[in-house]
């Protein structure tokens, strides 16, 4: 019985996506027809948010600027959402990937990532998402790399974003978390919306948002309580995060 649901989800998935790709370019033409203040989704899957414009790979390609240029105009997008996306790019290509992010969001655009913690300290959870790993029901992740907070933001403070961090495990193993809001992008697989961590964390990833910089003398956004550290290029931004021993 487990082994039929398993293959009747995946069916249902894929399903799914073949019917987002057939019909995406057309629905993302009219999404940004009657909208000002894009939002697209990343390599959406199965995600559907509501105000957000889901895509696929076969026509927004994150390593072909030329799939961009179709749909937008530099510094048009406002917002972007990349759920365990970039894992699944080299190091080189993740970086090329934020480059073509950073020239098509606005100034304050930001597109809020998710992608596996390298960090995390259960051995059971690394061997799934390691590269050339595998979880329950897996033949392979497709995994190209194993990011924890620091290396996955050196990619995009290279790109030249500011990094903001929500949900990540230090160095000591240690679970740190300060509040988001899923209104501005949703991730599945986190600690506070993932099913398998109803009883403890079991699943959790490194959320983070990456801010393209406003121009300069704009100001900065009202509200923010956040520690900046320059760092190369970009800057990190830490909000005020509680971090707990696992």
């Amino acid at each position: 019985m487990f082994d039929f649901m398993r293959v009747r989800a995946k069916r249902t998935v894929a399903s799914w996506r073949f019917v987002n790709r057939q019909l995406g370019p057309s629905r993302l033409t009219n999404y940004l027809e009657h909208t000002t203040e894009p939002r697209i989704v990343i390599g959406s899957g199965t995600t559907h948010l509501q105000g957000w414009c889901e895509t696929e790979q076969e026509f927004l390609d994150l390593l072909k600027p030329v799939d961009w240029d179709e749909y937008f105009n530099p510094e048009s997008i406002t917002a972007l959402l990349a759920e365990h996306v970039w894992e699944h790019l080299t190091p080189e290509e993740g970086l090329r990937a934020a480059a073509v992010c950073y020239t098509y969001l606005k100034p304050g655009g930001y597109i809020r990532i998710a992608v596996p913690d390298g960090f995390h300290p259960d051995p059971f959870y690394i061997s799934w998402i390691k590269v050339g790993g595998q979880s329950p029901g897996q033949h392979g992740n497709g995994h190209k790399v194993l990011y924890n907070y620091l290396t996955l933001g050196r990619i995009f403070q290279s790109a030249g974003f500011e990094t903001r961090f929500y949900e990540y495990y230090d160095e000591h193993g240690h679970f740190c978390y300060a509040d988001w809001d899923p209104k501005d992008g949703y991730i599945g697989r986190s600690s506070r919306y993932d099913k398998r961590n109803q009883e403890k964390l079991v699943f959790a990833s490194i959320v983070m948002d990456a801010i393209k910089p406003k121009a300069q003398g704009a100001g900065d956004a009202e509200g923010d309580v956040l520690q900046l550290r320059q760092r190369g290029r970009g800057a990190v931004l830490l909000p005020a995060v509680a971090c707990v021993p696992s």
